[in-house]
């Protein structure tokens, strides 16, 4: 489900461009292990619009939390996350998945990834770092 997230937060057309719009850009990106994960959203914007970027983002994922997402934004993670399975996986690695008839990831359910969401990014477990550069006086 979170590279589900991800396809839906992430590209032209995807949630973060639609609520930052020209103010900035964000790239966003799963890191750690199954155990130990966290959704990290790279936030560029000039400093007089970092904190409305920020903002803006907060609000995004508090909609996602609260199960925004609709059949439109299933269908586009969908294919996206598709295309970026076909991308990371080599030509040899397709070839023994189809020998062995590994089937695909199981069809995503609208509901269960709402509820998912619901859970992972929620406003309590959501923690806000922003680096400013040392400027020299």
């Amino acid at each position: 489900l979170a590279g589900w997230t991800l396809a839906a937060l992430g590209g032209d057309g995807g949630g973060l461009a639609r609520a930052l719009g020209a103010r900035a850009t964000a790239t966003p990106r799963w890191l750690g292990g199954r155990r130990a994960n966290a959704l990290v959203i790279e936030i560029r914007a000039s400093d007089g619009s970092l904190a409305d970027a920020v903002a803006q983002t907060r609000a995004l994922l508090a909609r996602y939390a609260a199960g925004a997402l609709d059949a439109a934004d299933l269908e586009r993670a969908r294919a996206l996350a598709r295309a970026a399975d076909r991308d990371d996986a080599s030509p040899r690695q397709r070839v023994v998945q189809a020998w062995r008839g590994e089937p695909e990831a199981p069809p995503l359910d609208l509901a269960a990834w709402k509820s998912w969401l619901a859970t992972h990014l929620a406003d309590d477990r959501q923690l806000v770092v922003v680096p400013r550069p040392h400027r020299a006086p």
